[in-house]
């Protein structure tokens, strides 16, 4: 049976082969529903099959998946993640050619701020690529960093959710002269790890213009913040001139000002405060 094969056009020829039809043994292996993608070429129901557990779909997609992105050489990385077809197999197998062409920039600005993004952070951290060295490595050394705010938001769910909390100190130094837009997703780390070293960049954040920023502001305080915050933060409280009015008429809400009084409390030793 010939091959079947399907051609992107990326400035170069990229070619997307299904592997001929397993045969003998190996087909005895493959289920039917295997058997069938793999006969019409359908990769995206090979990879819902390797989800659903089926570890032959598994290995044939990333088989299939490693020869695709194999043949794109490192200096056109941005090749590889112009496809709109990708699998979550390709996507993984895209990652890692990606890490070994020391692309490392690219994976964090771009590959980070896919919707799969954090769980490719989760698969590649288990395959043991030393994403967090390279994470601080490019905190430290890129000005202009997370150009899109989802790839932040991605990089700093994974952070907590895989308890990296050793890194205030460098945490704070990368986003202490970011602009507050930038600074809002940072928070989550810093409340999480009770990074005290990050307070004057919450601090920081109630001097915006968004009120939503000033909330999260207040909201991390609450974990962070240091007696030296407490005046400023009393001042926002008594304050804060943003109302949230409800469709029933009810009396408006102030959001800053009860996020900045939960963090007065705290600051006072009445609320959670989580700070070390």
């Amino acid at each position: 049976m010939p091959r079947r094969c399907s051609y992107l056009a990326l400035g170069f020829a990229l070619a997307a082969c299904a592997p001929p039809a397993a045969t003998g043994g190996e087909e005895g292996a493959l289920d039917e529903a295997l058997h069938e993608a793999l006969q019409s070429g359908r990769w995206g129901d090979v990879d819902a099959l390797c989800s659903a557990g089926d570890r032959a779909a598994c290995a044939v997609g990333d088989k299939h998946a490693s020869a695709a992105v194999d043949a794109v050489p490192c200096n056109a990385i941005g090749a590889l993640w112009a496809r709109d077809d990708a699998t979550r197999t390709y996507a993984l197998a895209a990652s890692r050619h990606t890490l070994r062409c020391g692309a490392w920039t690219y994976f964090f600005e771009h590959v980070v701020a896919r919707p799969d993004g954090p769980a490719l952070l989760v698969a590649l951290d288990a395959e043991h690529f030393p994403i967090e060295t390279n994470l601080f490595v490019y905190l430290a050394t890129i000005q202009d960093r997370f150009p899109e705010l989802s790839a932040e938001q991605g990089t700093m769910a994974w952070l907590v959710g895989t308890r990296r909390f050793g890194h205030c100190v460098e945490m704070a130094r990368a986003f202490a002269d970011e602009d507050p837009s930038a600074r809002v997703a940072a928070m989550t780390y810093f409340s999480a790890a009770g990074c005290q070293e990050a307070a004057p960049i919450a601090e920081a954040l109630l001097g915006s213009d968004a009120y939503l920023v000033r909330e999260v502001g207040c909201k991390t305080l609450v974990f962070i913040g240091k007696p030296s915050s407490l005046p400023l933060v009393e001042t926002v409280a008594a304050s804060d001139p943003a109302a949230v009015y409800a469709e029933d008429g009810a009396a408006p809400r102030y959001p800053v000002r009860e996020a900045c009084r939960q963090a007065a409390d705290a600051l006072r030793g009445d609320g959670p405060h989580l700070g070390r």
